[in-house]
């Protein structure tokens, strides 16, 4: 199933109740406004491209940072976490596992709430 948020196009790979696969194209210089998705715990996969990806923890509201350069690379989306990243000239892949805590899996695309 084909997605698409702002300039991004995702693939669903898999989705089976709590778990929703997806892989995102994210093209050059794409910026993501600061989100977070409060019904799913995320690990990304980030396969290609490079970036600058953050991540706020709601509770101590500490930021914690991140730079993708070609390594393949998880990093953990927890629930409620707000979040967000800037792609290089080079154009970034990523893999999304997702498992909802709260009732059936849809794609990270419906399950945004922009901060």
């Amino acid at each position: 199933m084909l997605k698409k948020y702002e300039s991004c196009i995702g693939i669903t790979l898999f989705k089976f109740r709590k778990i929703c696969i997806e892989i995102w194209y994210f093209p050059s210089h794409y910026e993501i406004t600061p989100h977070k998705h409060p019904r799913e715990n995320i690990e990304v996969l980030y396969i290609f491209g490079s970036a600058v990806f953050y991540r706020i923890s709601p509770e101590t509201n500490e930021k914690q940072s991140a730079k993708m350069n070609f390594i393949p690379r998880f990093l953990t989306v927890p629930a409620g976490w707000i979040h967000g990243f800037r792609v290089s000239k080079f154009p970034l892949i990523a893999i999304n596992f997702a498992k909802f805590i709260d009732g059936d899996a849809t794609s990270a695309s419906e399950d945004i709430i922009l901060t």
